[in-house]
């Protein structure tokens, strides 16, 4: 049973996304609403996947990227960057701060889940 840490501070985008993924495919969706629980949401759970809103508290989604890029014990946990503000170069710079995917709000459900469902089975092959 895969767990997916999502740190967002939307109570709303978060039970879509819980919904989604635990009736779909079993996944336990765990929360963290700012970036420094998200931090260590990560750390106590070692999810096999975190979903990483770029603009909550705390710590914004760009400081957490390169906190887990840059931990040995974290980095090789798939990062999936997700935001309703897609301004110029947030795609970029998140994909270069280690996120393997961008995923834009509001999201095409069915994508989001293959999504998701790529970056888990290709982590599961390394």
């Amino acid at each position: 049973m895969h767990v997916i840490v999502y740190i967002e501070d939307n109570p709303d985008n978060f039970r879509l996304v819980k919904r989604l993924l635990e009736s779909s495919k079993g996944y336990i969706v765990e929360q963290a609403r700012d970036g420094v629980a998200g931090l260590e949401l990560v750390k106590a759970r070692r999810p096999a996947l975190v979903l990483l809103d770029l603009d909550v508290p705390l710590l914004n989604g760009f400081e957490i990227a390169a906190r887990l890029r840059d931990d040995p014990e974290l980095s090789k946990i798939p990062v999936v960057a997700v935001s309703a503000n897609v301004m110029q170069g947030e795609r970029q710079r998140s994909l270069e701060l280690g996120c393997r995917a961008f995923i834009e709000k509001p999201f095409d459900i069915h994508e989001f889940r293959r999504t998701i469902e790529r970056l888990l089975s290709d982590d599961a092959a390394r």
